[in-house]
């Protein structure tokens, strides 16, 4: 459900500006509403323990839902000003942010006492994938803010590449030997084979098999 429900959410927020009145577009947001709630409700039963609501997880599922509206495009809030798209620095951590807290949904519930240190390793991870997919669209978004077309392919990889490292020093130093070493890098390198070729199913493909990896491991 969750993998369903992000699929869908990124569709609405890639979504043709001038279909945006689409039966498909109606489809998909009642689906993600769904897929989404249903998503919910699993990892809020799959936790199995009371659920202790305090003022800081609330405070950021608040935060990450403000998150996700200010990202939509073509929204109100870009008539205001207040679009995050326009900030290229901006836009791969809130995606970033937003895809961790998704993905690990099901940890909020438990919260365990290492879900912190589990979020920063994922942030890191996700956002270096983040990275090398705007490194691939650099030709697509040749008129758009990104870090790879205000920066340079190079120094954005470089970026991403240093994202990758960190994580994987973080989750050596945090959980010890649990993790093989170098299977986190292994996973985050994914994605380079598609620059490439430049081929955007393929890239697709290699960067949501990283993060499968990713999630299978932690």
């Amino acid at each position: 459900m969750g993998a369903i429900s992000s699929a869908l959410f990124y569709c609405i927020m890639r979504w043709p500006v001038e279909n945006k009145k689409s039966p498909y577009l109606f489809a998909s947001f009642y689906g993600l509403l769904l897929s989404g709630g249903a998503y919910v409700i699993q990892s809020f039963q799959f936790a199995q323990v009371t659920l202790h609501w305090n003022g800081f997880w609330v405070g950021l599922l608040l935060t990450t839902l403000l998150a996700v509206v200010f990202y939509s495009p073509h929204s109100l809030r870009e008539r205001w000003g207040l679009g995050l798209r326009r900030y290229y620095l901006v836009k791969p951590m809130v995606v970033s942010w937003c895809w961790t807290i998704w993905a690990l949904m099901p940890l909020i519930f438990i919260q365990p006492s290492n879900l912190l240190k589990l979020m920063l390793i994922s942030f890191l991870f996700v956002f270096s994938l983040v990275l090398m997919t705007e490194i691939i669209d650099v030709q697509v978004d040749e008129h758009t803010k990104t870090m790879a077309t205000m920066w340079g392919e190079v120094v954005t990889l470089i970026c991403a590449i240093l994202c990758l490292i960190l994580s994987e020093i973080l989750i050596g130093y945090f959980f010890e030997s649990k993790i093989a070493f170098g299977k986190l890098m292994l996973a985050g390198l994914l994605p380079v084979f598609s620059l490439f070729f430049r081929r955007k199913y393929l890239s697709a493909l290699l960067v949501d098999g990283a993060l499968i990896m990713f999630y299978f491991l932690i």
